[in-house]
């Protein structure tokens, strides 16, 4: 026998994100606006148009390509904190996870199931309190922590979920514009955090943006005060990702010093607005994340993408149809122009008038780990200086070939 222990890696996370429902009743048109298309006293009947129920028709058609390991869930499971769309949301949140054979649901809230405006009369925080003894957070503790602290700790077996209460200072309608993390909060989270043993994954999950999010007129009012910090301490602490709900927009970047993957996560179901949905679509995701390796020497993944057909169900989606990628990756990054001449020379080699790009990924494999703004940028680089066109998206190119004169 030898006496050299075999040393185990820790296997990859596969996650699934579901954010931002904003389940309520439907009203007849006396009671106000329709703000979502998961109606929690709508049929899920056959042709019904049920987002969750065209989510179970996936799950179900996929299996097992569709199951995870964790459920991350970055709030606003109700709107306007309605008592019945926040139940039926929760029941049926807790369906999909199990369809999708999850071994935990990561949780936090969004400022929409909170009574900040007083609208129940039973204070801001009744819903996520006492609908559910074991929801948001089914450790006591660690929900004692979530509502006075404004954070909890999920514990995986090879993952740790730092879960971010952003609305812990929604309590009246004048304190519920942005998200926070105060001071004294990031304070005890570095206390909390610093001791505890490592873990292969680290994640973080928050409802409110911790970076600017202004693109397609989304505005800033509402950007998470002590957000820049917080990314800061996760840092340190050797985070590997963030991931977000608020924004119904799917976005995927980088904290300011280019170390940190930041993802927002869109909206599952939300009734997007006209200017916003002209240029995304409700999404729902699932991402593989692995542990740093030969192609990629730190933590690296890539982000599979659904959208939602109303008419249909469940699709894998384009940039082009919903402003995200089916395919997007992160973790890895280089020098634009190194990638750009690698696959310059892999082209000149090839002699070929053009090739795949899955086909050009599978020799640079480095390639399936950039964000879609890189592999944008790539693609003009490789224009302007090789000239070689991607084609048909150059965030989401199909083919590498010569342009014709």
């Amino acid at each position: 026998m030898s006496i050299f222990r075999s040393v185990v890696l820790p296997q990859p996370l596969r996650i699934a994100v579901l954010s931002d429902l904003h389940c309520h009743p439907k009203n007849d048109g006396t009671q106000g606006q329709n703000r979502t298309h998961f109606f929690s006293d709508g049929p899920r009947t056959q042709g019904n148009r049920h987002p969750i129920q065209w989510l179970v028709d996936l799950i179900a058609t996929e299996t097992p390509q569709l199951q995870v390991d964790l459920v991350a869930l970055p709030g606003d499971f109700t709107d306007q904190a309605n008592l019945h769309g926040y139940i039926v949301a929760v029941h049926s949140l807790r369906e999909v996870a199990s369809l999708l054979g999850a071994k935990a649901i990561a949780a936090t809230l969004g400022n929409h199931d909170v009574d900040s405006r007083g609208s129940i009369g039973l204070g801001p925080f009744y819903a996520a309190r006492q609908m559910f003894p074991d929801f948001p957070i089914s450790d006591r503790a660690q929900s004692n922590s979530f509502f006075n602290q404004g954070f909890a700790i999920l514990e995986g077996e090879n993952f740790r979920v730092l879960l971010v209460n952003s609305v812990i200072s929604h309590t009246t309608k004048d304190a519920s514009e942005a998200g926070l993390a105060s001071p004294v909060e990031l304070a005890a989270l570095r206390a909390a955090l610093s001791g505890l043993p490592p873990k292969a994954f680290n994640l973080c999950l928050v409802h409110h943006h911790v970076i600017p999010h202004e693109q397609l007129q989304l505005g800033a009012k509402d950007l998470m005060v002590g957000g820049e910090e917080l990314l800061r301490l996760l840092e340190e602490l050797g985070f590997c990702l963030v991931i977000h709900g608020h924004k119904h927009h799917p976005r995927l970047r980088y904290s300011t010093t280019g170390l940190l993957p930041v993802f927002a996560a869109g909206s599952l179901s939300a009734a997007i607005d006209p200017i916003t949905g002209s240029d995304c679509r409700n999404t729902f995701h699932i991402i593989d994340l692995n542990t740093p390796g030969a192609v990629v020497n730190n933590i690296h993944g890539q982000i599979h993408t659904w959208e939602l057909k109303l008419e249909t169900g469940w699709t894998r989606t384009t940039r082009k149809s919903s402003g995200f990628p089916g395919l997007a990756g992160f973790g890895f990054r280089s020098s634009i122009e190194s990638l750009a001449q690698q696959i310059a020379e892999y082209f000149a080699q090839a002699g070929l008038p053009f090739l795949r790009w899955t086909d050009i990924v599978t020799s640079i494999p480095q390639l399936a780990y950039l964000i879609p703004t890189d592999v944008e940028a790539i693609s003009r680089h490789l224009l302007s200086v090789h000239r070689l066109k991607a084609d048909t998206d150059p965030a989401e190119p199909i083919m590498i070939g010569r342009p014709v004169p």
